[in-house]
């Protein structure tokens, strides 16, 4: 058994190895250095907030004390989850307005028009990482442009830096 719990969803067993625990590297210029980051990633990923009545209980999964319901769609979308993270160091973030996530983001590649917005917190680690980053959740949208119109942006590598320092990284929100 890896990272997750066995969920059994209408009877099939939910294979979440794409979603399992890795390291990234993150080279730091300013640092000279290159950073690792323990990556994990939320159950948000694949399911939504449930609700009694319109889901079925066969969907629920819990997160903590917290009932959530298995997304198809989400769980779908989750494949991109790796490769999108590992893209980070090479990428430019944006802060969400809660101060703590960071939201990165691409176009869906199905016509839809829509984008895949991942939402993640960055830490320092007390561990074999100098970092965590942990996925806190991920879903697609009509258009990510309201977000990040409101926000200033930042490159991974430097917001990788300012929490390594334990320094704050002032964000500037658009008006």
């Amino acid at each position: 058994m890896g990272y997750w719990p066995e969920h059994i969803i209408e009877g099939e067993r939910l294979d979440l190895s794409h979603v399992e625990p890795f390291q990234l590297n993150c080279y730091v210029k300013n640092l000279d250095r290159t950073l690792c980051l323990d990556v994990v990633f939320s159950n948000h990923c694949f399911t939504e907030a449930f609700k009694e009545g319109e889901h079925a209980p066969a969907l629920k999964i819990m997160d903590g004390s917290s009932p959530r319901a298995f997304d198809r769609r989400r769980y779908a979308l989750s494949a991109h989850l790796p490769g999108l993270v590992r893209s980070l160091p090479g990428a430019a973030v944006w802060q969400t307005p809660t101060e703590r996530n960071y939201m990165y983001f691409m176009a869906l590649i199905d016509g839809s028009g829509r984008d895949y917005q991942m939402f993640f917190h960055l830490k320092k680690e007390k561990g074999s990482a100098d970092l965590r980053l942990r996925v806190e959740s991920a879903y697609s949208v009509e258009r990510a442009g309201a977000l990040i119109k409101s926000s200033t942006k930042v490159r991974f590598p430097v917001l990788c830096q300012k929490v390594f320092q334990n320094q704050l990284l002032r964000f500037h929100t658009k008006r």
